[in-house]
């Protein structure tokens, strides 16, 4: 793997999106954090407790950082307690 850092650039923030299974696609149940459409990935992996893990977005506009695909109904992570 190789890992550039690019100097000046702002902290990615990877947003977290629901998607709704429908066989093996995963649609969006919100409109996209980049591009306000709503778009389609495939399921991948299968998922591990409704997350499906990161992706890239396929928007015109491209997002460098992405997001994270969790199914509606799905447990979010919750904060560690100090």
């Amino acid at each position: 793997m190789t890992v550039a850092f690019i100097a000046n650039a702002p902290p990615c923030i990877e947003p977290i999106v629901r998607v709704r299974r429908d066989g093996d696609l995963l649609r969006f149940v919100e409109p996209c954090p980049t591009c306000g459409r709503k778009h389609v990935h495939g399921v991948g992996d299968g998922g591990k407790n409704g997350w499906h893990g990161h992706r890239v977005a396929h928007c015109p506009r491209r997002d460098p950082c992405g997001y994270w695909l969790i199914e509606e109904g799905a447990a979010l992570p919750r904060e560690p307690t100090p």
